[in-house]
């Protein structure tokens, strides 16, 4: 194999690799928010008395098991306050979360040339863009709950250190 074909053949694998490393950090931040949507879920319902701690572990599994969407509705049902705005972008995230987990493969084979991966790239960047941006918009309803629970502030600090530590992770994968 001559130089020129070897050095394509490089490009098109870390191409690949870089597209593939965007995917995962893509769906690592989409779990982020599902869980999230969850988590607020279950301060509401815990502040409004219809969740006792007793019953924490079951109905966390419960709402888990839900579609995200069905958690947002839930989380409007339930006295979570968020604007048209917040949750049309929330339904946004939702829908590129699941083009993520149930399309992605189906519309981009594999195979794919370098000009292709630079593209996928760019679009993957602006969908992780997109569930972080959601993730951020429930933030402040998040805290409120938390103060009104009287949760310790540990626990934000806590997630935020996790969220940034997955991105680490993921953003290793380009380490060669």
């Amino acid at each position: 194999m001559d130089a020129k074909v070897a050095n394509v053949l490089r490009k098109m694998s870390s191409a690949r690799r870089d597209v593939m490393a965007l995917y995962a950090e893509a769906m690592c931040s989409a779990q982020i928010l599902e869980r999230e949507l969850v988590q607020v879920l279950y301060f509401l319902r815990i502040g409004s008395g219809e969740l006792k701690e007793r019953a924490f572990y079951w109905a966390y599994q419960q709402m888990i098991r839900k579609k995200p969407r069905e958690v947002l509705d839930w989380i409007r049902g339930s006295g979570g306050n968020l604007s048209q705005g917040t949750q049309e972008t929330i339904n946004g995230a939702l829908r590129v979360r699941n083009f993520l987990a149930h399309e992605f493969f189906h519309k981009h084979n594999p195979v794919m040339s370098l000009a292709q991966c630079e593209q996928i790239a760019s679009k993957l960047r602006k969908i992780d863009a997109d569930l972080t941006a959601a993730y951020e918009l429930l933030q402040p309803l998040r805290r409120k709950l938390e103060k009104q629970l009287g949760l310790s502030p540990h626990r934000q600090s806590t997630a935020d250190n996790f969220r940034r530590r997955i991105h680490e992770a993921v953003e290793s994968f380009n380490d060669e």
